[in-house]
């Protein structure tokens, strides 16, 4: 029996420590996300397309906790032998060849998961765009690059090593090339998040709002950023010079990436708790009608206050500020911002 090229450093994780913190990952992840639906129904009383993305990245999450969990004790033993901790079995290198077409599919789940929480924020952010003609264009150039970025990674992966048997892709230049797409997709993961929150943390900052209510939206559209520093965690704890990344640690860090991506996902909504009573106290401030009732809103010394933003003119889009986004939309960049839901329907 030939001996394995397995790598050869032993484990950095224990097997049942792994799938302790696989699952409990993926059981936080769904708390989150029931959360994520409850909020939506309570306020906007109906779910959104971003809810969708949102859930997809959910179901591929736990594929990945399940294929994991399929490919651990072959992965292990695969890792045993090759750090001299136990002797291969009879049935050895056919175990390692279906680990190795387990890692495949745990890649690719898992870069799946990653673009599907890319494409939840897109969905997200796309309401803001309406009515903004180069924002529109921005963020469609956005989803053309993400996308490209998607089908990048899913392409340079095999063609490090198409191989399924062992011992195949150990050679110096399919380790480099296995190398060169790990750091391609964790370089293109960190660059399509910082475009996705370019154009909402914009708009933020442009926006009519006071200032407390652009840090606080700023952190929502911010979120990206966690996702990123995990990206950044997970190349430099795994980064090998001239081998293979040891596949456990790997495998942890990846499931790690992929939850956190999935609860972050699953914060964005919750700003709507917060503009829920603003709103409900503004409706209670108006005229059967619909009309404002000025004579509530006047200040000690008797004189009307000012108009909330969304009452006024469309002046604000006339000297160079985001202003309403569209007159045939019915609804503007500010409101949204602040939480309002258009009743127009929108397809994302």
């Amino acid at each position: 029996m030939p001996q394995a090229q397995a790598p050869e450093q032993p484990p950095k994780i224990t097997k049942l420590s792994l799938i302790a913190a696989t699952w409990s990952l993926f059981a936080i992840s769904v708390v989150f996300f029931s959360l994520r639906v409850a909020v939506r129904l309570t306020v906007a009383r109906r779910l959104h397309t971003d809810d969708a993305w949102s859930g997809l990245a959910l179901a591929i999450l736990l594929g990945l906790a399940i294929t994991l969990t399929v490919a651990i004790p072959d992965m292990y033993q695969l890792l045993n032998v090759g750090a001299g901790l136990e002797k291969p079995g009879a049935d050895f290198l056919s175990n390692a060849s279906e680990y190795l077409k387990l890692q495949f599919a745990l890649t690719i789940l898992y870069w799946s998961c990653i673009w599907a929480v890319k494409a939840c924020f897109l969905s997200f952010f796309h309401r803001l765009t309406v009515g903004l003609k180069w924002c529109r264009w921005a963020w469609w150039a956005t989803v053309v690059i993400t996308t490209i970025s998607y089908i990048g990674c899913v392409i340079t992966y095999p063609v490090s090593c198409a191989s399924f048997t062992l011992g195949d892709c150990e050679s110096q230049i399919h380790v480099s090339r296995s190398l060169i797409s790990l750091r391609y997709s964790t370089a293109v993961d960190i660059l399509t998040d910082a475009m996705i929150m370019a154009l909402p943390l914009y708009l933020a900052m442009r926006v009519q709002l006071p200032w407390t209510q652009k840090l606080a939206l700023g952190g929502i559209f911010s979120l990206g950023i966690i996702v990123i520093l995990f990206a950044i965690i997970r190349i430099v704890v795994t980064n090998q010079h001239d081998s293979h990344p040891e596949v456990s640690w790997l495998n942890l860090w990846s499931q790690i990436e992929a939850s956190v991506a999935v609860i972050i996902s699953s914060l964005a909504p919750f700003k709507a708790l917060f503009t829920h009573r603003r709103k409900s106290s503004y409706q209670n401030d108006q005229s059967p009608h619909g009309i404002p009732n000025l004579r509530s809103r006047k200040s000690a010394s008797g004189h009307a206050a000012s108009i909330p933003l969304d009452e006024r003119s469309h002046t604000y889009a006339e000297n160079g500020t985001i202003g309403f986004a569209g007159k045939a939309s019915g609804d503007s960049t500010e409101r949204i911002l602040r939480g309002y839901h258009s009743p127009s329907k929108d397809p994302f």
